[in-house]
């Protein structure tokens, strides 16, 4: 690629046999493998996914200074991927009684649900995820561990309860009213408390400069937008201090958010999850521009998203208020 940036999705179609490097450049899509009879070895940057449909059985390398942004999905039956370089998010496992060798370190694998049966070898420190009932073996036979999909979304069911609000419910929607379907947890604020937004508003004190407010991620906006997504925000944080209640840690002992992983650590009443660059909280929040509205973690492996949805507008709140 002689250092030059492909930009969009990009596909490799070719039956010829050997080795392709892929080098010293930017492809800012998807990379889509069709090469049933090549190697593939990458030094370049993928900001992408890298989808794996083709290739020989020596197969697909990151390699050291190689670096692949999203996420790698394998629909070959009989592939190897070897990391070396830089790679942190999940791999995809979706052939159905495929044999597949992963090389590498802290490898998270998710297997799809029409995966009945599989061959896979891979380091000690994977994180296998797939439906209950699925047979995972390596290539002597040996059974490979894995945790189930289901008890991941029952996990996640369970911390949306009243019983984990740690406190008498103010500032923040109560957990009873989140819905879990799969891994993805909704909070529709139909059902927000407006007077607790309002006293949030009520609250801001000094920080409201003229109906502004400057948050501490710098931006600027109306004080009552300020104080609806505070509101938004402080739910979020209970829920994922919610995650860490419902077992004090056993089940989530680690949430990966934008590439960082954060543990838990602390005494407040809402979130406590932090690494040495701040908190789980404050860097979604300032992901988002401090309008949380949908976020996606990484929990035991697999993809959690929370939504917040019909999060109402000043206009809803003051004239329900008002009536």
């Amino acid at each position: 690629m002689n250092g030059q940036t492909l930009t969009g999705n990009v596909s490799i179609n070719s039956n010829t046999a050997g080795t392709l490097n892929i080098s010293s450049g930017t492809i800012t899509g998807d990379l889509t493998v069709n090469a049933p009879n090549g190697h593939i070895e990458n030094t370049a940057t993928i900001n992408g996914d890298v989808i794996i449909n083709e290739v020989a059985s020596s197969t697909f390398k990151n390699a050291l200074g190689g670096t692949i942004g999203g996420n790698v999905e394998i629909n070959d039956a009989d592939a190897k991927f070897e990391n070396a370089g830089t790679f942190t998010g999940t791999i995809f496992i979706n052939k159905d009684g495929a044999n597949i060798t992963l090389v590498g370190s802290s490898f998270n694998v998710e297997v799809a649900s029409n995966v009945n049966t599989l061959t896979l070898d891979a380091p000690n420190d994977v994180t296998v995820i797939a439906k209950s009932g699925t047979s995972i073996t390596d290539s002597s036979g040996k059974n490979v561990e894995f945790i189930t999909s289901e008890a991941l979304s029952a996990y996640l069911a369970q911390a949306a309860s009243s019983a984990n609000n740690n406190g008498v419910v103010s500032n923040w929607m109560d957990l009873g009213k989140l819905s879990v379907e799969g891994k993805t947890v909704t909070a529709d604020f139909t059902q927000a408390d407006y007077a607790a937004i309002r006293a949030i508003y009520n609250g801001l004190g000094d920080k409201n400069v003229e109906g502004k407010v400057t948050g501490a991620d710098g931006i600027v906006k109306d004080a009552f937008d300020y104080a609806i997504d505070s509101y938004v925000m402080n739910t979020f944080a209970r829920y994922a201090g919610a995650l860490h209640r419902v077992d004090n840690g056993v089940t989530v002992s680690k949430i990966t958010f934008d590439g960082a992983d954060y543990t838990w650590n602390g005494t407040a009443k809402g979130s406590n999850w932090k690494n040495d660059d701040g908190s789980l909280v404050a860097k979604v929040t300032a992901n988002q521009g401090s309008a949380l509205r949908d976020v996606t973690l990484t929990i035991n492996g697999e993809n959690v998203n929370f939504k917040a949805v019909s999060v109402p507008s000043k206009e809803v709140i003051w004239s329900e208020l008002q009536e």
